[in-house]
């Protein structure tokens, strides 16, 4: 029985006799959302012996192979403040795995508004993947893809400034 977690179906075993060759199957179609399949081993902890798909063996005895899962990746979103004079970089704590502060891979991430973040005589502008503003720029609920970790900068505008002059 798969765990609770997983979902599908492990390929129907088969009967030998001792001492015959048996080519281990694939995962049928069990599928454990964010984990990749990483084949069988002869032992629910994993501490037993590990078979891929294909993979032989002489069978001496009646044998339970239980399938191994690997994590798929997981990335964090960083906020930079960029240069900022006060205020806190917000904290991503959105994401989609256990912990919740980071993402699967190929997960959306929902960029996040600068808070209270503040740059004396500046103006917010937006996030952006470089800290000169010449990568991918995000607005607050923009939404990307995450393949990597990612910090965002924050991008500022100098307010303008005016002259006194006396005539």
């Amino acid at each position: 029985t798969p765990p609770t977690d997983t979902k599908g179906n492990a390929p129907s075993g088969n009967i030998y006799y001792v001492g015959s060759t048996v080519t281990v199957l694939g995962k049928g179609d069990l599928v454990k959302e964010n984990w990749t399949f990483a084949g069988w081993n002869t032992s629910p902890d994993g501490d037993g012996v590990t078979y891929t798909a294909g993979t032989t063996f002489t069978i001496m005895e009646d044998t339970a192979l239980y399938a191994v899962w690997n994590e798929n990746g997981t990335f964090v979103v960083i906020y930079d403040g960029n240069g900022n004079t006060s205020g806190i970089p917000p904290a991503d704590t959105g994401g989609n795995a256990p912990s919740g502060n980071v993402y699967y891979v190929g997960s959306t991430v929902t960029v996040l508004d600068k808070g209270n973040l503040v740059k004396e005589n500046w103006t917010f502008v937006n996030w952006n993947t470089q800290a000169d503003g010449k990568g991918d720029a995000y607005a607050a609920d923009d939404t990307f893809t995450i393949e990597s970790d990612v910090t965002l900068y924050a991008i500022w505008s100098e307010n303008p400034k005016y002259t006194v002059t006396y005539d």
